[in-house]
């Protein structure tokens, strides 16, 4: 475009040119944004499945602990005849069986937060402020002005 005289021609074609390759860079930063965010998510995911199944566990052991505490009083309630001793593990039966309702509910709670995927969202808004699409603009045409100074020293010299 140069050779043929069409300097304005040139303009266009080093703009578009310039244009492509910022997009491109930041497209491939974006890219890699969102790996290592994919990397982040998964590791997230993976320590919340551990830490899901070591509270299953330990309901499960409490569970066990229940039945237990609850067999023992009722044996020494029949053994000692007190009904108002009876009546206090009863109470304390009461919070057991609360306590392990909480805790159910809180493994159900995070089985779905993992099912749902959560509400997570580490992604970055698309658009950019007016002040950095300025400044890029600037950019490329500082880009520009020296690509087309490199193209006439070539053809003229």
């Amino acid at each position: 475009a140069i050779k043929a005289g069409r300097e304005d021609l040139a303009k266009q074609a080093l703009e578009r040119k310039l244009v492509l390759v910022q997009q491109r860079e930041t497209i491939s930063k974006r890219i890699n944004e969102m790996k290592q965010d994919e990397e982040k998510l998964l590791a997230l995911r993976d320590n919340l499945r551990t830490k899901i199944e070591l509270f299953k566990a330990k309901k499960e052991q409490l569970k066990a602990e229940y039945e237990a505490s609850k067999a023992r009083v009722e044996v020494q309630g029949m053994i000692t005849g007190l009904s108002d001793d009876f009546a206090s593990a009863a109470r304390i039966i009461e919070r057991s069986e609360e306590k392990i309702s909480d805790m159910k509910a809180r493994a159900a709670a995070l089985d779905e937060l993992i099912a749902t995927g959560g509400a997570l969202d580490l992604l970055e808004p698309e658009e950019r402020d007016v002040i950095e699409r300025e400044l890029g603009k600037i950019e490329l045409q500082t880009q520009l002005e020296e690509e087309l100074k490199k193209l006439k020293e070539e053809v003229g010299g």
